[in-house]
């Protein structure tokens, strides 16, 4: 369950920082935000073009989209979010690079 309050969804990133740190990383390494550039996809779409697992994505997406990192639509479609814009590769005010050197091994 994920708070209401904004100071307990504040604590909330605070204390789950590393995790998901990995879980922002391993988006950014699927290359989810740019296969999200034509628009919302299904998960299933997703992790074929990502060619990864689908239930092990799913989990992904339903950590980063708890945080505002994605969005999952009504019809469960998964949607950019101006936050995801930053994993954009190629994009001016992308971070990606960063992303990817500050979590790899």
């Amino acid at each position: 369950m994920i708070p209401d309050d904004l100071h307990a969804r504040r604590l909330l990133v605070l204390a789950g920082g590393v995790r998901l740190a990995s879980v922002v990383r391993l988006l950014a390494v699927l290359g989810i935000e740019d296969h999200l550039a034509r628009g919302p996809l299904t998960v299933r779409e997703l992790a074929g073009l990502a060619d990864c697992d689908e239930r092990s994505l799913d989990r992904l997406l339903r950590c980063s989209t708890s945080v505002g990192v994605f969005a999952r639509l009504d019809d469960g479609r998964i949607a950019p979010t101006p936050l995801s814009g930053g994993l954009c590769t190629g994009a001016p005010d992308s971070i990606r690079p960063l992303v990817l050197y500050n979590g790899a091994p």
